[in-house]
């Protein structure tokens, strides 16, 4: 598999170096976008698009009462973020499984917050997959969307680079709040036009505060 797939399905050898770059470079764009929420009480929690578990750390330490669940297409991601969150999952507090957004393992009404931190650009069929996630979260749940980067006119052509190499859709901010919308969440775009970097904040049920 090319260094550019594995950023979508990491795997074997590469597919770890990858995982260790996204975690380090994911950071600040996730704490950024975490610091844009509500304060809330969460029992339970999702991440999708786990990769390498670091997001799974920091919301099981920053969410000590809750159950945290990571979901990744790689087998191999699942693997290495269970590996990295052992503790966790021996406390009982944690399970990291392979599944995608699209069809989620899980019952609906489930989760009081989700994570996409730089994943929805991968997802087929983008309205129909918020739609799925939407049905996971319970009433007045929180689903929030990250990108390290959205099209504006400074980055635009190099959006559009990326995207062809990576084989990534990243859409308007716009657009991608109106899906949101449509799959019955009331959603806050938030930029941070210095770094380029957005976070959506959808909640179910009601207007985000």
């Amino acid at each position: 598999m090319s260094e550019p797939d594995q950023y979508q399905n990491p795997r074997g050898d590469e597919g770890r170096k990858v995982m260790d770059l996204m975690n380090t470079q994911h950071k600040d764009v996730t704490t950024w976008a975490l610091a844009q929420l509500p304060q809330m009480k969460s029992k339970r929690i999702l991440d999708l698009g786990c990769g390498g578990g670091a997001l799974l750390r920091i919301l099981a330490t920053e969410h000590p009462g809750a159950f945290v669940d990571g979901v990744d297409i790689s087998a191999d991601a699942v693997a290495y973020s269970q590996k990295r969150n052992s503790a966790f999952i021996e406390w009982g507090r944690m399970a990291v499984t392979k599944g995608s957004a699209a069809s989620l393992p899980f019952p609906d009404g489930t989760f009081d917050l989700i994570t996409a931190v730089e994943t929805y650009f991968f997802w087929p069929d983008l309205g129909n997959t918020f739609k799925a996630v939407a049905a996971k979260l319970k009433s007045k749940g929180v689903l929030l969307v990250v990108s390290e980067m959205y099209p504006d006119d400074e980055h635009k052509a190099h959006i559009e680079e990326m995207c062809a190499t990576y084989h990534m859709q990243i859409r308007e901010n716009s657009e991608v709040q109106s899906l949101l919308e449509a799959a019955g969440l009331k959603t806050q775009t938030v930029t941070k036009a210095d770094q380029n970097w957005v976070a959506f904040i959808a909640v179910k049920g009601r207007s985000p505060v």
